[in-house]
C-alpha cells in the first residue's frame, strides 16, 4: 500500500511541475499577463519554456521540425496584449513570410522552432525575448510597439526548407 501510494504522489508532482523560467527578468506580473491574454483567448493548458516564452501549440503538424538557420515560410499576426496589431501576413494585401531562422528577436525565433511544417500556435513572448527597451515604429515613423511590451503572435509554418549541413 506505502509504494502505491508513493508512486501516486511522484507521478503527481511530476505531471504537477511547471517548467521553471530560468530569467530574472521574467516577474510574477509578467506572467500573469501572460496568462490572462490566453485565458482570454480562451486557450488552455499554456506551456514556458526555460527562458520565459509562454505558448499553447494548437495544430501539431506532421513535417520538418524548424531549426536555426532553415528556411521557413510562414503566416503571422502579431499583436500588443490589448490586442492592437502591428503586423500580420494574413492581410489581403501581404503574402506569407519567407526568412531565415535566427534572424528575428529571439523570442520569434524560439516559437517558430517549437513547430513543425502544417503547425500553429500562440506565443506569448516576453520584453527580454522581444523589443526590450527598444520603440519599434512604423515606415511612417509613429509608434507601433511601446518600450517593455509583450508581445502576442499567432503563427502557422506552412514550409521548412532545411539548412544544408555541409562539413
Amino acid at each position: 500500500m506505502r509504494f502505491k501510494l508513493l508512486t501516486l504522489i511522484i507521478i503527481t508532482a511530476l505531471f504537477s511541475c511547471k517548467t521553471k523560467v530560468n530569467n530574472p527578468k521574467f516577474t510574477e506580473d509578467m506572467e500573469k499577463k501572460m496568462l490572462q491574454y490566453l485565458e482570454g483567448k480562451n486557450l488552455k493548458n499554456p506551456q514556458t519554456t526555460e527562458d520565459g516564452l509562454m505558448y499553447v501549440i494548437t495544430t501539431p503538424g506532421n513535417g520538418p521540425q524548424a531549426k536555426k538557420d532553415d528556411v521557413v515560410v510562414i503566416n503571422f499576426r502579431g499583436k500588443l496584449l490589448n490586442d492592437q496589431e502591428f503586423d500580420s501576413t494574413f492581410k489581403p494585401t501581404s503574402g506569407p513570410l519567407t526568412y531565415t531562422v535566427g534572424k528575428m528577436v529571439p523570442g520569434f525565433d524560439e516559437a517558430v522552432m517549437l513547430l513543425k511544417q502544417g503547425g500553429s500556435g500562440t506565443f506569448i513572448v516576453p520584453p527580454f525575448l522581444g523589443y526590450g527597451e527598444k520603440t519599434v515604429k512604423s515606415p511612417e515613423g509613429t509608434e507601433m510597439i511601446p518600450p517593455s511590451s509583450i508581445l502576442a503572435f499567432e503563427i502557422q509554418v506552412l514550409e521548412v526548407k532545411q539548412a544544408n549541413k555541409t562539413k
